[in-house]
């Protein structure tokens, strides 16, 4: 008699995604480390960072296929450096798996990209789960400069403006919770606090408020 298996895969589960997003959500970080790396071993000029960071990321996820493009998409949605260009390149990568994980993987991406500012939204037959938009804290400083303002515009990326500086120490991930690390700006002293949730691909930045802020530690 044929077994389960053999007459069919029953659905998978969607808790066993978890495992794999997990390494998905890794392979993303390697990357970044990947691309701060190379960066850094061609000694780029400041002024220059980030040309050759789009420059590279664009690179690589034109030349890689499969898994490791949708990582390198991920990557660059993370970066804030994608173009719509690079969404189609790993729609059509997407496509052709049946990986529920880097699928999901590649619609976070899109989702995303469809948040930054001047972006237009992605279209496509495929449904995506539905994100609603950050709503605007009431934290927010009258005097809060342009760069913290584009920052609270697109909170989902995970690095931070030129002028914000580490505000402390990283707190220790909780089990199942998210990473926190602080910043302040050195322009405008608005607090930042980044959370890093272990199964999402992406960070989530909110302003502390002034009652919670904390003196700048050196």
């Amino acid at each position: 008699m044929a077994s389960a298996t053999q007459r069919g895969a029953a659905p998978q589960p969607a808790g066993r995604l978890q495992p794999k997003l997990s390494a998905l959500i890794a392979e993303v970080r390697a990357v970044r480390d990947e691309l701060d790396r190379t960066l850094a071993r061609h000694g780029m000029p400041s002024r220059d960072a980030a040309a050759s960071r789009a420059r590279l990321l664009d690179q690589w996820i034109r030349q890689a296929q499969g898994r490791r493009q949708l990582v390198c998409l991920a990557c660059g949605a993370e970066q804030g450096l994608l173009q719509q260009g690079h969404l189609e390149i790993g729609r059509r990568t997407a496509a052709g798996t049946t990986d529920r994980a880097l699928r999901a993987l590649y619609w976070a991406s899109v989702q995303r990209w469809s948040r930054a500012p001047g972006s237009r939204p992605m279209r496509d037959d495929t449904p995506a789960t539905s994100v609603a938009a950050p709503s605007t804290s009431p934290a927010v400083a009258p005097d809060m400069c342009g760069d913290c303002d584009d920052l609270r515009q697109d909170i989902r990326r995970y690095t931070p403006h030129a002028e914000l500086a580490r505000d402390g120490v990283n707190e220790p991930p909780r089990p199942h919770g998210a990473a926190e690390c602080r910043y302040r700006c050195g322009t405008c002293a608005t607090q930042w606090v980044r959370r890093v949730p272990p199964f999402e691909p992406f960070a989530v930045w909110a302003v502390v408020p002034a009652r919670h802020a904390a003196p700048l530690y050196r």
